[in-house]
């Protein structure tokens, strides 16, 4: 028995409970500390576990829709993803609450977003040189899950009925008006959604990405068993599925596509490609079909950008080719950026690209 743990059982046992629900105490505390997970029995503990005033998180509890910033960032594919952002007290409760209980839950191993030590390159590398791929795109993600899936999660993981509420309070918000409007418009979700406008897991909460590989531990793991049987590789970064392997044995997308809407989420249909090895075959943007490399059309550009600078003088160039990009105001970090996504994938180009960066003169 942990020393946590010993504690709250003598502190139960003192208590001027009934000894029946002394039992029931002790057996909550048991079966979280088993899952190595906190010991919490309410908000009022849960406040003072993370080491703010009750009252105060309460207060987050019932005002929690106003303590986001909102904004939409136009997607490459088209179309707006809106970005709900906690604001700094919301925010380190999420935090606390991620890093104290979600972050000690099991995650299936084909998932690779939001994981420490794996990424899109351990994403691809399931898929290297195979006769087909097939990637399948999930419909708005984060906005499928809803606090009611949120709730549910924290009761199977052992906590009450109301704590399970208010954190799934805590971790998710009603969205605008204006992007109920733009689901209904895209007519991709159920009319029963749509007319219940549930609240859902913010793009922009540090608790979201770990809840969605949380909440996508069943269809992994069914997905995993399916493509086994047939000798399939399968993996799944965020809302990209990927499955690969012979051509004969590809799943049949029906099946597919019903496993994953029994699993509560939506393929995007625009978004399904079958790839044979004869074309160029991409895994969460990157080349996979002789080894994992990022796109030459990407290393072009950035050797382009780092030529017009050392010939011409980054000033020079920024004014002639970004006059009215917003680009232009942080433009050394944006071609940094790009520099160092090239040298998470292939190290070598990596380091040839860093070297032409560091021969800019960034005051010409």
């Amino acid at each position: 028995m942990s020393t946590s743990l010993h504690k709250i059982v003598e502190q139960i046992n003192q208590s001027n409970h009934g000894n029946d629900y002394k039992e029931k105490l002790i057996e909550y505390s048991q079966n979280l500390s088993s899952n190595n997970l906190p010991i919490i029995f309410d908000a009022y503990h849960l406040a003072y576990s993370i080491g703010i005033e009750p009252y105060r998180l309460i207060n987050l509890i019932r005002d929690r829709d106003d303590l986001y910033n909102t904004y939409k960032v136009r997607k490459k594919s088209g179309g707006y993803r809106w970005i709900m952002s906690p604001m700094e007290e919301l925010k380190i409760v999420q935090t606390w609450i991620k890093v104290n209980i979600l972050d000690k839950v099991n995650i299936h191993e084909s998932a690779n977003g939001f994981i420490k030590d794996r990424s899109i390159v351990t994403n691809a590398n399931k898929h290297v040189k195979k006769e087909t791929i097939l990637n399948i795109d999930l419909y708005r993600f984060f906005d499928t899950i809803s606090e009611k899936r949120v709730y549910h999660l924290f009761k199977k993981l052992g906590y009450t009925e109301k704590l399970s509420y208010d954190f799934s309070r805590l971790l998710c918000v009603n969205t605008p008006k204006k992007y109920w409007k733009e689901i209904k418009r895209e007519n991709r979700l159920r009319k029963k959604v749509i007319r219940m406008k549930p609240s859902v897991l913010p793009q922009g909460a540090p608790t979201s990405p770990i809840i969605s590989n949380l909440l996508c531990l069943k269809l992994d793991q069914v997905l995993y068993k399916y493509c086994e049987k047939s000798n399939l590789d399968y993996t799944r970064y965020a809302d990209d599925i990927t499955i690969s392997g012979n051509k004969k044995s590809m799943p049949k997308l029906k099946k597919i596509k019903s496993i994953i809407r029994q699993n509560g989420f939506t393929v995007n249909i625009n978004k399904i490609r079958f790839t044979s090895k004869h074309k160029k075959q991409t895994v969460t943007g990157l080349t996979v079909n002789d080894g994992v490399y990022v796109d030459k059309r990407i290393i072009k550009e950035i050797n382009q950008e780092l030529y017009y600078c050392i010939k011409y003088g980054y000033k020079s160039h920024l004014e002639f080719k970004f006059k009215d990009s917003k680009i232009k105001s942080n433009y050394k970090d944006w071609l940094y950026g790009k520099i160092c996504f090239v040298y998470s994938v292939e190290k070598e180009k990596g380091q040839q690209l860093l070297k032409k960066f560091n021969m800019i003169d960034w005051n010409i």
